[in-house]
């Protein structure tokens, strides 16, 4: 990459910095980390599913344990998908994640020029064929 480039991207990554969606999404995940209850569930969660898991790939599993762990995961993903934190936070990464998407298809047009609703033959950032 040329000096001029990295000026550039990092020009882009201070008005990144500024935007909204940035601030936002900062915002959120702090929130996020701070909220003990969330990451309890969370941590709760990732041990059932690892307990699951293995309970799973035993020769001999025991059903009544397998859907009493399901049960459970079932609830905590339910209480953590409700948790209005973790509602905030994903909705945040959404919008960071759009404004990369924006970002990447912008640069990408000077190296590939299409029409701005045209196929490319790649379905990777196509929204469906028409």
């Amino acid at each position: 990459m040329t000096d001029k480039m990295t000026s550039l991207v990092n020009d882009l990554g201070e008005e990144l910095r500024e935007s909204a969606e940035v601030r936002e999404y900062l915002a959120a995940r702090d929130a996020y980390a701070a909220d003990r209850a969330i990451s309890e569930k969370v941590a709760e969660y990732n041990v059932q599913r690892m307990v699951y898991e293995q309970e799973s790939a035993k020769d001999e599993k025991d059903t009544l344990l397998l859907d009493q762990i399901q049960k459970r995961m079932d609830d905590l993903y339910g209480e953590i998908t409700e948790n209005d934190v973790m509602k905030r936070y994903v909705a945040a990464e959404d919008g960071v994640n759009t404004l990369f998407g924006e970002i990447n298809r912008i640069l990408q047009s000077f190296v590939i020029p299409e029409e701005e609703h045209s196929c490319g033959g790649d379905c990777g950032h196509c929204g469906g064929c028409h």
